[in-house]
């Protein structure tokens, strides 16, 4: 297969020290119409990459006719104008992508037929937009691929399949994981399996040939079964509509005498996409374009559905974007909960009074723009809540959250309410994150983020009362210092080395950066080990310009399932000191009392690891009460750890442990060690 035109990459995450946004642009010579995003923090382009405009129409054998010729020009202008469309070119409404794909495929049918080819090619069942909910595995080979053969890897949105594959084998991995024994995060969801109580999934991919593709999500709806499907929101970062016309209906899709179902697809706004609601050519689909309340490069970063039934209200909380290649060749995860109805003659009081979980939703959907008066937003007084996950959200705002209150209610300082409420007051914890963006960290942003990671409250009030540390330099040092430090004589000695040493160098001293792990994959390890070479790595996006000064802090990011696989999902595990270690098995404690001591938890999210997604705790001046500047919208769910969590036998068991996708221990970065980014080659 012929490489691919260098696409233009937008990496919209660098941060310097003082939150300022770098923009860096990398152009083919060409001007490729194409453009890769760094969907962590700041991206301004939100619809997507090469996958969509991938799909071009195959040339016809040699000795066709004129009329077929003219066919086959028809195809190509059509396949240019749904490649603008894919690009934001003349808004989201144009042509029906899925059914103009399906016209194609017909036509090129019968060509291949009149000329006595095959009537379809193994390229053309891997581009079929109508097989985009099916599993297609790849047998991977355990060999690694050279450096050499990545500059011709296809890229993102092709398949890695061999031509050998068949269509049994398609068959056979599109029911793997159906029954009792698949691990319960890669277990496949059943048309009428209830999730009353939440269960974390991790998604399908070619290369693991198991996991759970993201058709299950919407049983028992299906493209030409609505099934009692009302309405929807459906939110995502990035986006391939075709991918998800082949399993989503339209209000023609519902059964007769039946209404068909609304679905919202909420994303940021843009150029040529102005705030507000815009019809799309699909009979009942519309997109709500968010106006943007962050700086200018502030990304509606949600991955998020919610189903509305008559029976249960079904929410979906995932860390992988709305496209094909996020479910099908990427490491991603799901939290998938039923909600059901109130009970007839509670359900006006109930509804009045409220839970975290509603709150959160409610609050969620009004930072999205979603009107009150939304099927959603209305249908959220009808269901009962009281059994629902921790959430934690990232919703920007044109000032910044002031006052405890407000603070404890969205990002860093709702992840210091709920630590605090986990651990206890400043718990001695050591934290991992994982993400597909490195951010541009200030050793100032660490400190704070360990602080909060830790329950980050002095006192014993029930009221969340926030460590904010002073802006920068010694003063934030020492202030962290003070705070996470034991108050003996040996500490103190080790604290004033450090002071002195910052005096000394004007610098921020090794000593002092909290005890974060940033997981992330490195060059050579992207170029020479992973299964897609240099051309897969365009959604991960690295800080190999600055990361030396936070070097010390890196260590490589290996998927549990298939080391090869790259890992979109984001994650963040905080765990009390002493107890990082997984246990093998039989080595757990005899005390079943000691299996449920809680150790730490789990973040899974939509949020990477960086200042625009959870946030920036300040306080302008010493009488100035604390600030909370957030620049993203981020969504995820809070998972308590016990010490049962990490035993060899919780792996893809627990909803804790199945949040966890990286294979730890995590090995630190080695001296030639740089992170991977396709901006830098």
């Amino acid at each position: 297969m012929k490489p691919r035109e260098a696409p233009i990459v937008i990496d919209d995450d660098s941060e310097d020290e003082s939150g300022d946004v770098l923009l860096n642009e990398q152009r083919s010579s060409k001007r490729a119409r194409t453009f890769k995003v760094d969907d962590e923090d700041d991206s301004i382009v939100e619809i997507t990459r090469e996958r969509q405009a991938g799909q071009a129409a195959q040339p016809g054998p040699e000795g066709l006719s004129s009329s077929q010729q003219q066919i086959q020009a028809k195809e190509k202008d059509q396949q240019q104008q749904l490649a603008a469309i894919a690009l934001g070119i003349g808004g989201l409404s144009g042509l029906d992508r899925a059914a103009l794909e399906r016209e194609r495929r017909e036509r090129q049918r019968q060509r291949r037929r009149a000329a006595g080819l095959a009537s379809e090619s193994e390229d053309e069942q891997d581009n079929d937009p109508g097989a985009a909910g099916k599993a297609r595995p790849t047998q991977v080979s355990s060999a690694r691929p050279s450096a050499s053969s990545s500059s011709t890897r296809p890229g993102p949105g092709f398949s890695f399949a061999s031509s050998s594959s068949s269509a049994t084998t398609s068959r056979v991995a599109a029911t793997s994981g159906i029954g009792s024994s698949s691990p319960p995060a890669l277990r496949r969801i059943l048309s009428g399996d209830p999730f009353w109580d939440g269960a974390v999934k991790r998604s399908y991919n070619r290369y693991t040939s198991d996991g759970v593709p993201f058709s299950d999500f919407l049983l028992p709806t299906t493209r030409s079964n609505a099934a009692g499907l009302q309405a929807a929101i459906v939110a995502s970062f990035d986006w391939d509509f075709a991918w998800l016309g082949s399993m989503l209906p339209t209000e023609r899709d519902a059964l007769p005498g039946k209404q068909g179902p609304q679905i919202t697809f909420v994303m940021k706004e843009r150029p040529g996409l102005p705030a507000g609601v815009h019809q799309m050519e699909k009979p009942g689909w519309v997109t709500l374009a968010v106006k943007n309340r962050g700086n200018d490069y502030s990304s509606m970063h949600i991955k998020m559905l919610l189903l509305v039934y008559q029976d249960r209200l079904r929410l979906v909380i995932s860390t992988g974007n709305l496209n094909r290649i996020d479910w099908e060749s990427l490491e991603n995860a799901a939290w998938v909960q039923d909600f059901p109805l109130l009970p007839p003659g509670a359900a006006a009081s109930l509804s009045a009074q409220g839970t975290d979980v509603k709150d959160q939703l409610v609050r969620v959907l009004r930072g999205m723009d979603v009107p009150a008066a939304h099927p959603v937003s209305r249908a959220l007084q009808r269901y009962n809540f009281d059994k629902g996950p921790t959430l934690v959200a990232s919703i920007p705002r044109r000032t910044a959250y002031q006052g405890r209150n407000e603070i404890s209610l969205v990002g860093l300082g709702r992840l210091a309410d709920q630590a605090r409420k986990l651990l206890g007051d400043r718990a001695q914890v050591e934290v991992e994150a994982q993400g597909s963006s490195m951010g541009s960290y200030s050793q100032r942003w660490l400190q704070q983020f360990h602080l909060v990671a830790t329950g980050s409250s002095s006192g014993s009030s029930a009221e969340l009362k926030l460590d904010v540390l002073p802006p920068s330099g010694k003063a934030a040092t020492k202030a962290y210092l003070d705070l996470v430090g034991k108050p003996t004589q040996a500490s103190k000695m080790d604290r004033a080395a450090v002071l002195k040493r910052h005096d000394d160098t004007g610098k921020d001293d090794e000593a002092a950066w909290p005890p974060i792990k940033v997981l992330f994959p490195s060059r050579d390890f992207v170029v020479h080990q992973s299964v897609g070479g240099a051309a897969g790595g365009g959604c991960h996006f690295g800080k190999p310009e600055a990361f030396t000064k936070w070097k010390h802090l890196c260590y490589h990011a290996r998927a549990e399932r298939h080391e090869g696989v790259l890992m979109h999902q984001k994650g963040v595990l905080v765990v009390k000191k002493g107890r990082e270690v997984e246990q093998t098995a039989g080595s757990s404690s005899s005390h079943s009392k000691d299996e449920e001591e809680t150790i730490g938890y789990v973040v899974m999210t939509s949020a990477n690891f960086g200042q625009n997604a959870w946030g920036n705790l300040s306080r302008p001046s010493a009488q100035a009460g604390i600030q909370l500047s957030v620049n993203n919208w981020e969504l995820g769910v809070i998972l308590p750890l016990k010490r049962r969590d990490l035993r060899a036998e919780a792996k893809l068991t627990t909803n804790a442990r199945s949040a966890i996708c990286w294979k730890r221990p995590a090995r630190q970065y080695g001296e030639g060690d740089v992170p991977w980014s396709p901006t830098v080659q």
